[in-house]
């Protein structure tokens, strides 16, 4: 009876801590929003157009909108659930690498920090999604089909990274 309730512990704690990065990012992203915004347009101006074109320069919320699914992903108790976890870890892994790569002359060694703590805690989490047999158990997954659905994971995770780069440079074609 211990063992199962220190992995529901577990499970919820690892759960919680994927909430976390969901809500850090998006905490994050209307503040970089308000900040960029008022650099753009005016604090009091908030236009349609000039919203549209802060978003568009600045990519601001579009890791919100590919983190929704993963909000549904944690009460899904199959194995699309599992996959809906995993691949935004991934996609969170890759999206947090390549900032780090294009922003490459970051001044302030707290961002630096808070960034490579993010990345590294998206890792450690890949790995217990893939290796906790709580987390299998809860979405109904064996080790026949481990590596297929970390296969399928991984592509979704760098699909969605694509496609969100691709977003981003055909939104700033549009506006500059």
């Amino acid at each position: 009876m211990k063992k199962q309730s220190l992995g529901t512990i577990i499970l919820i704690s690892i759960y919680l801590i994927i909430l976390t990065l969901i809500f850090w990012n998006w905490i994050r992203e209307y503040s970089d929003f308000v900040d960029y915004h008022s650099n753009i347009s005016g604090y009091n101006n908030y236009s349609f157009h000039s919203v549209m074109q802060t978003m568009a320069l600045t990519s601001v919320f579009r890791l919100a909108i590919f983190s929704i699914p993963v909000a549904i992903g944690i009460f899904i108790r199959k194995q699309t659930g599992w996959i809906l976890i995993t691949s935004y870890l991934y996609f969170f892994t890759i999206n947090s690498l390549v900032f780090l790569f294009e922003n490459e002359n970051i001044s302030n060694w707290k961002s630096w920090a808070m960034l490579s703590i993010f990345i590294i805690v998206s890792v450690v989490l890949i790995i217990l999604m893939t290796k906790s047999k709580i987390i299998q158990r809860f979405h109904k997954i064996t080790n026949l089909n481990k590596t297929r659905l970390n296969l399928k994971a991984l592509s979704i995770g760098v699909i969605l990274s694509i496609l969100l780069l691709e977003w981003k440079n055909h939104m700033l074609s549009l506006w500059l």
